[in-house]
C-alpha cells in the first residue's frame, strides 16, 4: 500500500523568544503539519494576528498600515511565467481593502526567497 501525506503551512503563529549574544529576540513559529517548524521574524515592535491561511502585521504606532501574508493553495507547482505573474499581481491588487486609497504596485520580484526549494513571488 502506498500513501501520501500533504502538509500545509498554518499561519496561526506561536511567539518564541530566544537569546543571541545576550540579546533577547523573538520570532513567530508556524507549523506545516509535518513536524517541521517554520520561523519568521517580523519587524521589531509590529503586532500580528494569524489564522490558518492569513497572517496580518501592523506597525505599533500606525494602524493605517499593514502587511499581509496569505497562504494560497495551488493545484500544481506553478512556474512564474509572465502570465502567472500578471494574474497573481492582479489578485494581490484586488485583495487590497476597499477603504484603501492611493494603492499602487511598487514591485513584483520572482524568488526573493525560496521556501522548501520552491520559488516565491513578492508583490
Amino acid at each position: 500500500m502506498i500513501g501520501s501525506a500533504r502538509a500545509e503551512l498554518q499561519l496561526n503563529p506561536t511567539l518564541s523568544e530566544f537569546t543571541v549574544d545576550g540579546a533577547k529576540l523573538s520570532h513567530l513559529v508556524f507549523s506545516d503539519g509535518s513536524g517541521t517548524d517554520i520561523f519568521y521574524s517580523p519587524p521589531r515592535g509590529w503586532q500580528y494576528t494569524g489564522g490558518s491561511s492569513k497572517l496580518t502585521l501592523h506597525p505599533a504606532n500606525n494602524q493605517k498600515a499593514e502587511a499581509t501574508i496569505t497562504r494560497v493553495a495551488l493545484p500544481r507547482p506553478t512556474e512564474f511565467d509572465d502570465e502567472t505573474v500578471k494574474r497573481l499581481t492582479e489578485d494581490a491588487l484586488a485583495s487590497v481593502p476597499k477603504e484603501s486609497s492611493n494603492t499602487q504596485l511598487v514591485s513584483a520580484e520572482k524568488s526573493p526567497l525560496r521556501i522548501d526549494r520552491k520559488e516565491t513571488l513578492l508583490v
